[in-house]
Order: structure tokens, then sequence, then C-alpha cells
């Protein structure tokens, strides 16, 4: 019986079949029950990455075409993050039971997946990866005090924090984040002068 369950969580079916009286034999319900068995989230997928005061995500490498960055490096920004079903590939592929179950399976962590620019640059850490909260449409978890020490553009990933869903093992697809920047320095310092 091909069986598409549209969200995530523990599961069990049951079903019953109902069978007429025939001749000497008299009516009967049948009734069943399967195993239980898990649903996992297909991937994890960045909706969003915001300013500290909600502006958008330039999304760029340089300023051409983009009046300003995105924000300091060093400096606080968010992430959304949705739980979503195969394909994985729309808002209508949220998956709303990611995170109620009984023991959440809501621990989400960031990392930094990849630079995108500068080529000759070198990818740092992410801070404040692993705070999220829920927040709307259900399925969605947020995280507002994200960092980056760095300058220049990223790509990041969201994954479960213990690789591992209701013990069913880790999801099928990790979803990489599209660019996220152009983050910028904070200030310069003058840290040494001559006077001739």
């Amino acid at each position: 019986i091909p069986i598409n369950y549209n969200d995530v969580g523990r599961v069990t079916l049951h079903g019953q079949l109902s069978l007429p009286a025939n001749g000497n034999d008299p009516a009967k319900l049948l009734v069943g029950s399967s195993d239980s068995f898990v649903v996992k989230p297909y991937t994890l997928f960045v909706s969003e990455a915001l300013t500290p005061t909600g502006g958008s995500n330039p999304a760029a490498t340089s300023t051409a075409g983009v009046a300003a960055g995105f924000v300091a490096g060093g400096s606080p920004f968010q992430v959304k993050v949705e739980a979503r079903k195969f394909p994985g590939t729309a808002i209508t592929d949220i998956t709303p039971n990611f995170g109620r179950e009984d023991t959440s399976e809501s621990s989400i962590k960031l990392t930094a997946a990849n630079l995108v620019y500068p080529s000759s640059g070198t990818l740092a850490a992410l801070s404040g990866g692993t705070s999220f909260s829920a927040t709307t449409p259900t399925g969605t978890w947020v995280n507002t005090a994200v960092t980056w020490d760095q300058v220049g553009s990223i790509t990041i990933l969201p994954e479960l924090a213990d690789n591992d869903y209701l013990s069913a093992g880790d999801l099928q697809i990790k979803t990489p984040s599209g660019t996220i920047g152009r983050f910028y320095p904070d200030h310069f310092s003058l840290i040494s002068s001559i006077v001739t």
C-alpha cells in the first residue's frame, strides 16, 4: 500500500475491514495496527537571513548594484530555518510537526559551509548558531544571535545538532543556503602613525 505522509514524527497505522455476513459466516470486523515508524524531515532549509532590524540580505559579493552591505563582521544577524518534506523546494513543503515531539527534536546547528567571496579569503566559523526558537509559520525556527567574525560573503548549512531524528538517523539531504553577505568591516583602527 503506497503511503505518503506529509509531515514528520513517529507514526502508527491503524486499519479495519468490515466483512458482511455470508452464508453461515457472521459479519466480522477485522482490525489491526502497524508497528510504529519514523518519518523524518527531508532537509532543513534556510528561508531567510536578516539584519537585526529585519533588513533583507543583499546576497552580494561586492557593492556593484547594491547600495549597502549586509552587516558588519562580528555583528549579530538572524537566520530562519524551515524543516521541509520532500522535495524541499517550496514553502508548502514545511513540516509543522517538527519540534513538537514529546522530547523536541528542534536542536538545530548552523555552520559556515562555503566562502563565496573573496576567493582568496579564509572561511571562519560561525558563532551563536545553535540557539533557535519557534516562529511562524509552524515548522519554522529562528536564531537572532548568529555572528560571523570576518568580511566577505558565505553560505551556511543548517543541520540537526545530534545528526539523528527520533533515533531514525540523519536527514536525507543537507541543503546549504544561498549567498549571505556582504559582511563588511565594523570600523578601522589606526595602529601606528609617523609625521615627517
